[in-house]
């Protein structure tokens, strides 16, 4: 075998061997490993992480001991929701059993619009399921959730129920059905739902109801059949196998004066909510009241009641009444001493009843026991001091809809117990910083549909983060300046967000985030000082950005300064000075004319002009004695000069001259061409070159 062959050999032997080693243990490395796995995931110790659809928002608890026992709830609230969207979030749900409630749901303005769709029933476990203002035409006939309790279907388009379509959820408490198209109810509609508390039919298109429509849910408590044109016979048949029944709502059916006294409320002598609303009364049912001992809250809104007349709540035990949209504010004393004698009250609704004035007195005997007062839509503008001054337990105030446009400073002491205070619907744009003085104990605050943008960080900070409901929905909020605040504050109430309306609670500003949730922004800035808010500026950068630009102007202006002093001192430089720019003299053009020691005058030396005599000729006698041909020739001038005159000679004279132009003529130079020193400003030389040891003194 040679060395090759060998080595080839050696090579395949190796490859078998690492082979070997791992089909022999990595399998049972893997076991190992995945066993915990397996056993974890059958004990349930390591629950599948939510994955929550795009369109949804999701909340998990547990109950903090084992944590399979784990529930969900799934909220759909932005609409625009078709099959496949529906389709899609029933999907994304890895573990359905899970899922306790199901809420989708969509505003008026942006319908879903889908069918039912079976793969609800994957929810077995599911408690609450709502599917309103979906577009639903009609129901299935194969509804299986076995814990169902409650189920809203309202707002769709159903038009008619089958005799079997809740045989699948026999656990129903809560069945709404209302705003749909239903026009006929077969008799034994709701014979399987033993459990049925509360029924809502309202604002359907039934015009008849079987006199047996109930008698499976003969527990009912709650019934509700609004809007649809019934007559009191019918309503009597119902009352007979519903003889629990504590709330019954017939508002809006067509109702009048004579219908409602024909009501047998006798039969359900439990009754203690009655709601007979726009039914076009004109007088309270005094008599029907006076069989019910039990009722407590009676709704008369939507009538057309112009009076209260003595004793008209007699022998009741009536506690909350709804007189709102009346006409008891026309009639001048409408309200008797007496109408509410014999009474507890709790709440009064006055509100929309044409009062632009109110004092509290004239509820006489509701004034001791009154904690709740709607005096909203009338014509108040204000806070005025009678308004609640006689009302020692009031805490909670409505006068939403007066056109209040400010809150005073001072309010009334009267204000201060307010545990609730709902101002929607005015004029209002700011707050007093005083709010939490004025309001101490108050907890809900409502300043829906108003004209707020922002509040302030004080107000946030001492008074809103305090309360424990603010509902500021339908405001013009501007999101582009410094709203975190108002944010967190929602953020840390996310339960109350169907309560508080938090899909309309949108932001105006700016353009990009309009109509967007506020609670939902992702990224808001701070107050912009000038324009950092319109490009997304943070305001601390916009003050990095301002202070940049300022020192770049100042670089700049000290740089234009610099310039100028240069120039200015260049042109000084160049300057040429007159000298005793007061004198008259005329001047002259007499050259005067230097000669050297040797006394011969050199008419091609440079020569130039003297502003005025530097003396008198018999004065310039120069050292030497040579007065005829070393003298300067006098120069009688009349004007100004200006020029340099070249002196040359020796040391002696030009010590002389230089002395005598100092004393008379003021130099602004003197130049000496050999030694290069000079006194004064420098100024332009003369162009013909000096002779050499020559001085120039320039005038």
């Amino acid at each position: 075998m040679d060395f090759n062959s060998a080595i080839k050999l050696s090579t395949c032997s190796a490859s078998l061997l690492i082979h070997f080693l791992l089909f022999a243990f990595v399998p049972k490395s893997a076991t190992y490993i995945q066993q915990p796995f397996a056993q974890s995931s059958s004990k349930g110790q390591q629950p599948d992480t939510l994955v929550c659809p795009s369109k949804c928002e999701c909340e998990q608890t547990s109950n903090g001991i084992n944590l399979h026992k784990e529930s969900v709830a799934i909220y759909c609230h932005r609409g625009g929701l078709n099959d496949s969207d529906l389709l899609n979030i029933l999907h994304t749900i890895s573990n359905p059993q899970t899922v306790q409630i199901l809420d989708i749901r969509a505003p008026s303005e942006r319908p879903n619009t889908f069918q039912w769709n079976d793969n609800v029933n994957r929810f077995t476990t599911l408690r609450k399921l709502v599917l309103s203002n979906c577009g639903i035409p009609a129901l299935s006939q194969s509804i299986r959730l076995p814990n169902l309790i409650h189920l809203d279907l309202s707002g769709n388009r159903i038009d008619q129920l089958q005799i079997g379509s809740f045989i699948g959820a026999p656990l129903v408490e809560s069945l709404d059905l209302s705003h749909n198209h239903i026009h006929t109810l077969p008799t034994s509609a709701f014979l399987y739902l033993k459990k049925l508390r509360r029924l809502s039919l309202s604002h359907n298109q039934l015009n008849d109801l079987p006199a047996s429509l109930l008698r499976g849910p003969s527990a009912l408590m709650e019934l509700e059949l609004d809007g649809n044109k019934l007559k009191a016979k019918q309503l009597n048949d119902l009352f007979t196998d519903v003889a629990e029944l504590t709330r019954l709502e017939i508002n809006n059916c067509g109702l009048n004066d004579e219908q409602v006294n024909a009501l047998q409320l006798q039969r359900v002598p439990m009754l203690r909510r009655l709601g007979i609303a726009g039914n076009n009364l004109t007088f309270v049912p005094s008599t029907i009241l006076r069989a019910l001992e039990s009722l407590d809250t009676l709704d008369l809104r939507y009538n057309s009641i112009k009076v209260l007349g003595p004793c008209a709540f007699c022998s009741c035990n009536i506690s909350r009444i709804f007189l709102g949209y009346n006409l008891l504010g026309l009639t001048p004393s409408s309200i008797d001493p007496e109408a509410f004698a014999d009474t507890h009250m709790r709440e009064l609704d006055l509100s929309h009843n044409f009062f632009d004035q109110f004092d509290s007195q004239i509820l006489a005997n509701a004034q001791p026991t009154l904690k709740i007062l709607h005096l909203s839509k009338n014509s108040l503008q204000g806070f005025h001091g009678r308004l609640v001054h006689t009302l020692p337990k009031l805490t909670h105030l409505h006068l939403a809809g007066n056109q209040i446009s400010s809150i005073p400073y001072l309010l009334p002491k009267a204000y201060a117990q307010l545990k609730l205070l709902n101002l929607s619907g005015n004029v209002l744009e700011d707050l007093p910083t005083n709010m939490a003085g004025m309001l101490p104990w108050l907890t809900t605050l409502d300043l829906s549909y108003n004209r707020f943008s922002s509040l302030s960080s004080a107000i946030m900070s001492s008074f809103i983060e305090r309360l424990e409901q603010a509902y500021l929905h339908h405001n013009p909020w501007d999101c582009q300046c410094a709203v975190q605040n108002l944010q967190q504050y929602m953020l840390q109430r996310l339960s109350y967000r169907n309560v508080l309306d938090y899909e309309h609670t949108t932001c105006a500003k700016p353009v990009l985030l309009k109509g967007q949730p506020l609670h939902r922004v992702q990224k808001i800035n701070d107050c912009a000082v000038l324009f950092g808010s319109t490009y997304g500026l943070t305001q601390a950068s916009e003050l990095l950005l301002l202070l940049a630009a300022l020192l770049v102007a100042a670089f700049l202006v000290s740089l234009i300064v610099i310039i100028l002093l240069y120039c200015g001192r260049e042109h000084k430089q160049k300057a040429v000075y007159v000298t005793r720019e007061h004198s008259r003299t005329r001047l002259t053009g007499h050259p005067l004319d230097v000669a050297s020691a040797g006394g011969s005058t050199n008419s091609g030396a440079p020569s130039s002009l003297l502003s005025e005599p530097l003396t008198s000729p018999s004065a310039l006698l120069l050292p030497n004695g040579n007065n005829n041909n070393n003298s300067i020739n006098k120069c009688h001038t009349n004007g100004h000069f200006n020029g340099s005159i070249p002196i040359t000679g020796s040391t002696n004279t030009q010590s002389t001259l230089l002395n005598l132009a100092m004393g008379n003529g003021r130099p602004r130079i003197i130049h000496n061409h050999n030694e290069g020193t000079a006194i004064g400003r420098p100024i332009v030389r003369p162009r013909t070159p000096p002779p050499p040891g020559s001085m120039f003194v320039t005038f």
